[in-house]
């Protein structure tokens, strides 16, 4: 006989559907104290709680009526704001969708190393949930499965991982620190959003896309690390991430989405990868500190507002290749004072340069197109100095010599292993008949980009001879200080 129990909360509606489908597919539901059942050819599903456990503390067995429980339904728990832990059989494999959903005296779980999918909002707005453990079986996390879950601090998600869905820890905004694991393919849209604690991120080699506004309104992150892959960041990605101050961009990348650091005011540089043909709009606005910006060789249009309210920048070196600027693209930037047009004039959109009231556009005489006044700004001529030209050898894989001397003009020469610490090598003198950059980077080792064109010093010693250390050590990168 089974012992008499009593619902300490009425059974919702969702619940109540599910048994009477399940009834209706000739699975009948079983109780067993405060839970209750349903046998499929697998094993057990677990429905639902008929009674809220003492101190909410549940454990769910691995077997009953010596079948193994694999799932939780659909809905199991949802709403069950007294249920304060809960202990997983190592025999599941699925949480269904919102099977935890305001769950809001939840703090702890540990979900075992069989489960390998957790279905959408399966413990969304859990805003107690501090403790979570996921095994290393799990594939996918669905569309918020985490969402609203603001005292969540640490997360580690396992190797793998391949997919983490739309809004799948949005405004976990106590989350300081997260591990990713090396397989993830995929971070959704707005999946990290408004984690306003988190203060570092690593992503691997293995990810092609990040979402829409996976990182936006991260208010702390302070250091993006982008996986050597990927190729695409859509727009909105790091929206409003007012602390940034680091990121490197892969070499794969090729698209970089609207908006895409709108509003990164504590960015101070950036370098854009030569796959790149185009700024998209509003893609920089309002990133007030941006005092630096290396633009590929390939690019071909700056779109609107691209770089409005960029109210630090002052000067800018365009390529060749450029031949559109959208309407805004420079709007609101008092401080520049001097953009160089390495091409023939772009055709220009409305009010580019409007409140910018101390640019002058500056171009090379054997260029077409250009007038004394150009969008509304004035123009002058100028003659490519050795050290203007835009990251002359950016592509280099590899140096195999390198050498200096026999020429007039004299440079700092430094090294790095990291690209964070430069060292001096001392001033040496350049060959005439070569132009640089001021921030021209070539490596001992191989680098990503295309081949390597000219050597980077035509007459005199070789690389060995300006660094002993050249040879001996697995990556160094050399670079000319304007």
């Amino acid at each position: 006989m089974q012992p008499t129990t009593h619902w300490s909360i009425p059974p919702t509606p969702a619940k109540i559907v599910i048994a009477i489908l399940l009834l209706l597919l000739a699975l009948p539901v079983q109780i067993r104290a405060d839970l209750y059942y349903a046998k499929s050819t697998d094993g057990i599903v677990i429905l639902g709680l008929l009674s809220t456990p003492p101190h909410g503390d549940l454990l769910i067995p691995h077997t009953i009526e010596n079948l193994p429980v694999i799932a939780i339904a659909n809905r199991a728990f949802e709403r069950e704001s007294n249920l304060r832990t809960v202990t997983l059989p190592k025999t599941l494999t699925t949480i269904g969708r919102s099977a935890f959903f305001s769950c809001t005296s939840l703090t702890t779980i540990a979900i075992p190393d069989t489960v390998n999918s957790i279905g959408d909002s399966a413990f969304e707005d859990c805003p107690n949930l501090a403790s979570l453990t996921i095994g290393t079986s799990l594939t996918t996390i669905g569309n918020q499965t985490f969402y609203g879950c603001t005292t969540l601090t640490t997360l580690q998600l396992p190797d793998t991982l391949t997919t983490i869905g739309t809004r799948a820890f949005y405004n976990c905004s106590s989350l300081t620190t997260l591990s990713i694991g090396n397989r993830l393919s995929t971070i959704g849209t707005q999946a990290f959003q408004d984690c306003t604690r988190l203060t570092r991120i690593i992503l691997p080699d293995t990810l092609h896309t990040l979402g829409i506004q996976a990182f936006s309104g991260c208010t702390s992150l302070k250091t993006a690390t982008l996986g050597n892959n990927l190729t695409s960041i859509l727009g909105g990605t790091f929206t409003a991430c007012t602390s940034l101050t680091n990121i490197t961009l892969p070499h794969t990348l090729t698209n970089i989405g609207s908006s895409a650091f709108y509003n990164c005011t504590s960015l101070p540089q950036i370098t854009l990868p030569n796959l790149i043909t185009t700024i998209n709009p509003n893609t920089f606005d309002t990133c007030t500190k941006l005092t630096t910006v290396t633009l590929p060789n390939t690019l071909t249009a700056i779109a609107s507002k691209a770089f409005a309210n960029c109210t630090t920048l002052t000067t800018l070196t365009l390529p060749t290749t450029l031949t559109n600027i959208g309407t805004w693209a420079f709007t609101q930037c008092p401080a520049l004072k001097t953009l160089y047009f390495t091409g023939n004039a772009p055709t220009i959109g409305y009010a580019v340069f409007d409140y910018s009231p101390n640019t002058t556009l500056y171009y090379l005489p054997t260029k077409k197109g250009w007038t004394p006044t150009f969008a509304g700004r004035p123009t002058a001529t100028f003659t490519l100095p050795p050290t203007l030209t835009i990251w002359a050898h950016r592509g280099c894989k590899a140096i195999v010599a390198m050498l200096y001397g026999g020429g007039t003009n004299s440079y700092p020469v430094e090294y790095s292993e990291d690209f964070k610490v430069w060292t001096p090598l001392g001033t040496h003198l350049i060959g005439d008949g070569f132009t640089w950059s001021p921030w021209t980077i070539c490596g001992n080792q191989p680098f990503p980009g295309s081949d390597c064109g000219e050597q980077l010093f035509p007459w005199g010693k070789f690389l060995p001879e300006l660094d002993p250390h050249s040879t001996t050590r697995p990556h160094r990168f050399y670079r000319l200080k304007q």
